[in-house]
């Protein structure tokens, strides 16, 4: 099964055009120190469904992005959850935009995959994807905003709007840097598309 995982995944990250953004970062799971490298992609073809856990967005209104400050005082730009047994991806996407940012939004169109990959031993009773998991980018637009939807007390704390070009400045990973220069450098605003 690991090796048909590896060879499936493999195939599909092969075909991107460009490499990745690699980044290693230790998560914390039940008082075991878990390093993974994260392989951050600009792919707007959709991965193997099988491995994907997680949806998350570049959100975007008139030249400005989305930016969330978590509870441990990180900045990032890419709020979004994990997905529900048998749940639409876009669903989860408008549900973890909405209670984390308190924002819906219109036009999603993927942007990148987070290649997640285990870089030491499976502790026992690890219930999630090993050894490797994947999350999918959006570039959203911001529609409107609901203070009621958002979930007070949740993991993200404060979220902001800042211009596209402050946002390289900021120190978020260097993978939705990436992210947010590709939009920038594709002239992404955050306006809905023309009509066909």
């Amino acid at each position: 099964m690991q090796e048909n995982m590896t060879d499936e995944l493999g195939a599909y990250f092969e075909a991107c055009r460009e490499g990745p953004v690699t980044e290693r970062v230790t998560w914390r799971w039940n008082g075991a120190e878990l390093p993974l490298a994260l392989d951050d992609y600009l792919e707007s073809r959709p991965p193997p469904a099988r491995f994907v856990t997680s949806v998350r967005a570049v959100v975007l209104r008139s030249g400005q992005v989305l930016t969330v400050v978590n509870a441990d005082g990180h900045r990032h730009v890419i709020p979004g959850g994990r997905l529900e047994q048998g749940e639409d991806p876009l669903v989860t996407l408008a549900r973890e935009i909405r209670e984390e940012t308190g924002w819906e939004f219109s036009h999603p169109r993927q942007l990148g995959v987070i290649r997640h990959r285990h870089l030491g031993p499976r502790p026992p009773g690890y219930p999630y994807p090993y050894p490797e998991f994947l999350q999918v980018v959006h570039a959203v637009t911001a529609r409107c905003y609901r203070d009621d939807a958002r979930i007070v007390g949740d993991h993200e704390r404060q979220t902001e709007f800042v211009p596209l070009p402050h946002a390289l400045t900021l120190a978020i990973p260097e993978g939705q840097k990436r992210y947010v220069q590709a939009l920038q450098e594709g002239g992404c605003r955050g306006e809905p598309p023309p009509p066909p």
